[in-house]
């Protein structure tokens, strides 16, 4: 069996995805799944954090399909969503966009390569046992954890510690974020993601989770919170006083486009064949 996929490459603030537009509908979600590890794959394939993938909706401009690179299904990205919605902005000419995802429906305002795209509102902020360590979902589990010299802070080795820890499994997962206070408005975060299995340079809703334990831990003082990633870039959040209507705003850039024809032969996995 062959298959070839057009394909754009987007990143957000570092954040780097495999984008395809499927609103015909011609692949199915559990084959793009399988694809994702290939497709994904630094050394032998295009590389990304993700695949996303544009399929249709009857309720929405689109739906969004997100796979982490090791072909597991999430229910959202910050940093995705707003790429998918650039991207989606260069196919039809709409700046305004809403789309369904796993974790509900988002909109996302494009004004060139930047995105202000709608976030769901916070929810499941649970007390976590650890000193220093908060919970919450932003689309996303995430674990945010106050630091200190986050610079010189090994986030691979104690990130996949806390990934991996009981009460990360008792949600299913989570992402691990470690943020640190720059002055009254602005973190710094650095961020060890599920799926991946390593630090990336950004992680959007991460950056929403951040920004608003920061908030609320008296971190920073005032809105809306300036969040430097690890790529160095900067990202925004806003959100009222009860935590809701949380808008992250940021860049999306189109890097490069391509084709690639992948391959699967007698139930073996997809191979990329040139």
């Amino acid at each position: 069996m062959n298959i070839t996929l057009k394909f754009e490459k987007y990143t957000g603030a570092g954040n780097d995805f495999v984008l395809i537009d499927d609103r015909d509908d011609k692949v199915s979600d559990q084959t793009f799944s399988e694809m994702a590890p290939v497709l994904c794959d630094r050394n032998f394939g295009i590389g990304g954090d993700g695949l996303m993938v544009i399929k249709s909706s009857l309720t929405h401009d689109f739906r969004m399909l997100y796979l982490n690179s090791d072909g597991s299904l999430a229910g959202m990205c910050g940093n995705g969503g707003r790429c998918i919605s650039a991207f989606f902005s260069v196919l039809t000419g709409k700046e305004i966009v809403r789309f369904e995802t796993l974790s509900g429906t988002y909109s996302a305002q494009v004004t060139r390569n930047q995105v202000a795209l709608s976030m769901i509102d916070p929810f499941d902020f649970s007390e976590t046992g650890i000193q220093d360590t908060y919970y919450l979902n932003t689309g996303t589990q995430h674990l945010v954890i106050l630091k200190k010299d986050l610079e010189n802070f090994d986030v691979f080795s104690e990130g996949k510690k806390l990934r991996y820890s009981d009460f990360a499994k008792s949600k299913n997962g989570a992402n691990v974020n470690f943020i640190e206070g720059v002055d009254c408005n602005s973190i710094r975060i650095r961020t060890y993601e599920k799926g991946v299995e390593n630090e990336t340079l950004a992680c959007g809703t991460g950056t929403v989770a951040g920004a608003i334990i920061a908030y609320r831990q008296g971190i920073v003082k005032t809105r809306p919170v300036s969040v430097k990633v690890q790529s160095g870039q900067l990202l925004t959040v806003d959100f009222n006083d009860d935590f809701k209507e949380v808008i992250l705003t940021g860049p999306a850039d189109f890097l490069f486009s391509g084709a690639c024809q992948l391959q699967k032969e007698n139930n073996q996995n997809w191979v990329l064949t040139r």
